[in-house]
């Protein structure tokens, strides 16, 4: 996998800035890197969702709530009018952080 550290940076980056479509790009980010870890565990399936599908608590904790980013994610993708708020991007940014602090991507 490529450099979490710097990857996470240019999301938080991109989260600090005033810009709706950096905050929509941090999740799109995050989202990717979620699935990539997801592929490295050897879960196989042809689309994301499947792949989240097989995914359990033990193997990670806020399975759910990721489950629930992905779609947020998957919206916005399809979306690009969709509304989203500051608050809403840090929300979700922190799911997927947890996540990266399981795997020991991050701090």
């Amino acid at each position: 996998m490529v450099n979490e550290t710097k990857r996470q940076r240019k999301i938080i980056k991109r989260l600090k800035t005033k810009d709706t479509a950096q905050w929509k790009l941090a999740i799109n980010e995050a989202d990717k890197i979620i699935d990539e870890i997801i592929k490295y565990m050897n879960i196989k399936a042809e689309m994301m969702d499947e792949r989240l599908e097989q995914v359990n608590a033990s193997q990670l904790s806020n399975i759910e709530e990721i489950k629930n980013a992905h779609q947020i994610s998957v919206t916005i993708k399809r979306n690009p009018e969709f509304e989203l708020n500051h608050n809403e991007a840090v929300r979700l940014i922190k799911i997927y952080e947890k996540a990266f602090r399981e795997f020991n991507l991050i701090d």
